[in-house]
């Protein structure tokens, strides 16, 4: 049996938030399952319910809005056991995060400057319909 979660999902800009169901994907390598604790609403996110954000990022809905949150692990795919300071990490560990860089460019490899990663993934990028569905 798949494990399932619920999600309000933004299906258009400035319409209500429909709740949804999803599959809990299996964590691809390098990756985790983290079971959302607490998530924020900001001022991005109103921005982008509202559309204002349409044609500056290629932001189009289904969306799961939200990309500050605070989460345990759940599950682990290969390679994920260490954080990005090479702290190892264990189920049911808290973590928190709002991009995640690609972890081998210059900019995360030699500067240490995750931040500046071009390759990292922005939330709002994705369309809610394919996994990871979530952030």
């Amino acid at each position: 049996m798949v494990d399932k979660r619920k999600a309000s999902v933004l299906v258009d800009y400035g319409m209500p938030f429909e709740v949804k169901e999803f599959d809990v994907p299996t964590p691809g390598p390098g990756c985790l399952v983290v079971e959302i604790d607490v998530a924020t609403v900001c001022g991005s996110d109103v921005h982008v319910w509202r559309g204002h954000l349409k044609g500056v990022l290629p932001i189009n809905p289904p969306l799961i809005l939200g990309h500050e949150m605070v989460g345990r692990i759940v599950a682990f795919g290969e390679g994920a056991e260490l954080d990005t300071l090479g702290a190892p990490l264990a189920l049911g560990d808290r973590v928190v995060w709002a991009h995640a860089p690609c972890g081998r460019c210059v900019e995360c490899t030699v500067l240490h400057q995750a931040q500046l990663c071009r390759s990292r993934y922005v939330a709002y990028l994705n369309d809610c319909s394919v996994p990871p569905h979530f952030t």
